[in-house]
């Protein structure tokens, strides 16, 4: 072609320096590919996590509020599992491993009382505790609070009745109160 004149020398340059740049460029993605196909599965986990609908809408206006919360508590036969937990009691159901948290737990907490969960690392402390703010609801039995089912109470007014602070609390570089006053609605706690 370069003796026909239908290239010249500069081309012919230009095009093997291109091939010879992009082999190279090539051959340093290469090992990277792997860390692409990490963060494509990473990605689809995370959209998958926000387009999914949870089953305890918390936003939802719907839902039975008490005049009065005076604090009796009840469990009734209140089973749970956590999907794909590695220790404890496992059983497969349809070829996923899970592990049985609560089985029948029946508890009855009159209110005004100080009542304390007591039991080893993994034994449903906090497990009870998040049913009973409905971040889980129970694969079997009920949960009352002052004889209302809470599976029928507006999720958002059965929260803002509840004080929790877990075993290592993030505390914000403020006072102690003004930690416990941002977990206030002000809609509903006016005299602070």
């Amino acid at each position: 072609m370069i003796a026909e004149g239908d290239l010249n020398t500069g081309h012919l340059m230009t095009v093997l320096w291109s091939v010879i740049f992009g082999a190279f460029a090539l051959g340093t993605i290469g090992p990277r590919i792997p860390v692409f196909a990490q963060g494509v599965a990473a990605a689809q986990d995370i959209l998958q996590t926000i387009k999914r609908v949870p089953c305890i809408d918390s936003l939802a206006e719907g839902g039975e509020r008490l005049n009065e919360v005076k604090g009796r508590l009840e469990f009734r036969g209140v089973s749970f599992i956590y999907p794909s937990r590695p220790q404890g009691n496992c059983f497969l159901i349809i070829f996923r491993l899970v592990v049985t948290v609560l089985r029948n737990v029946s508890i009855s907490i009159p209110e005004g009382k100080f009542t304390a969960l007591v039991g080893v690392s993994g034994s449903g402390k906090s497990t009870i505790i998040q049913l009973l703010e409905r971040f889980y609801d129970p694969i079997e039995g009920d949960i009352f609070l002052d004889g209302a089912n809470i599976k029928s109470l507006n999720v958002h007014f059965l929260r803002s009745q509840i004080g929790y602070v877990g075993q290592e609390p993030v505390l914000f570089g403020t006072t102690i109160f003004e930690n416990v006053t941002y977990g206030f609605d002000p809609h509903i706690h006016r005299s602070l």
